[in-house]
């Protein structure tokens, strides 16, 4: 009797200790996952949670340990990764503790290039839309001014691709005063963008030449003439104001930044507030965290 009292106490302790997971940076996946031996991953909890959550008598709580999780591609959840027997599994922060899923990489290095302006080499090949520095957003430079209207002429065949649906003819590109738009460091990088009564447009550039007193910005094709041809007034407008952004040269304020994806090298602008050789900056790099995703009204992630 005796020993069957402990048989009987270490299955409990087993049971409650299967109720509760924990995650931590600082863990090690081939942990267990208690709270003194956690994981290291989200994705090793998951794995943990679909190796108990048949018979669930109870909810599975995955506790989040204080710091910075790394994650490289999306985390997807499924049914199999939820409750069943109507109790749910939770994901959450550990007691007062701050997890951060973090899909960025760091950026260091930096070094000056003249006055507020700093640049670090950034192994990426797409644009950047954003970047983090010291816990605050900086944005793609950017400059409003007036269009003198488009340039150029790019035809249409219908049918010359899926796309084609009709033939027809728009602009090449658009024109803007040189005084306004000076020569640009990688034309490729810009982006011209206007707003209309239903949407945001943003058109992208390939190339750049002089016409008269005008710079053009000539537009990557097929998508500047299809965005010039919506209707219902919601298409790209060759005139009226546009927004130029992510330009080099128009990187003059505090807080903005440039990335030249044919270099590699990130620029910013930085704040008063801002040490660069202390900086803690991160540039996104997984456009999606988690993936939840049930199969059908029954079949959901709970």
């Amino acid at each position: 009797p005796h020993g069957s009292h402990w048989l009987l106490v270490l299955l409990s302790a087993s049971l409650a200790q299967a109720a509760a997971l924990y995650v931590s940076p600082t863990g090690d996946d081939a942990n267990p996952g208690t709270l003194a031996l956690p994981f290291k991953t989200l994705s090793k909890a998951k794995e943990a949670v679909r190796g108990i959550n048949q018979g669930m008598k109870e909810d599975i709580q995955v506790y989040l340990r204080g710091g910075n999780y790394s994650i490289t591609s999306p985390i997807e959840f499924t049914p199999a990764d939820g409750g069943t027997g109507g109790y749910r599994v939770i994901y959450q922060a550990y007691e007062k503790e701050m997890p951060v899923l973090n899909g960025g990489v760091p950026v260091t290095g930096w070094t000056q290039v003249s006055g507020n302006i700093y640049k670090a080499t950034l192994d990426r090949s797409t644009k950047l839309r954003s970047l983090i520095v010291n816990n605050a957003r900086a944005y793609m430079t950017k400059k409003s001014l007036s269009s003198k209207g488009g340039w150029g002429t790019y035809s249409i065949t219908s049918g010359q691709a899926s796309w084609a649906w009709k033939s027809g003819s728009q602009f090449d590109g658009i024109q803007y005063a040189t005084g306004d738009v000076p020569e640009l460091t990688n034309p490729g990088d810009v982006e011209l963008v206007n707003g209309t009564t239903w949407n945001v447009n943003i058109v992208c550039v390939r190339d750049q030449a002089v016409s008269g007193s005008n710079r053009v910005l000539k537009l990557q094709q097929p998508y500047g003439a299809i965005s010039l041809n919506q209707g219902w007034n919601s298409g790209f407008a060759a005139t009226g104001t546009h927004t130029i952004q992510n330009v080099y040269e128009f990187l003059n304020s505090a807080g903005t930044f440039y990335f030249n994806k044919a270099t590699k090298t990130l620029y910013y602008y930085k704040r008063s507030s801002d040490d660069m050789s202390k900086a803690v900056v991160w540039a996104p790099t997984t456009e999606t965290l988690l993936k939840i995703q049930g199969v059908s009204k029954a079949a959901r992630v709970a």
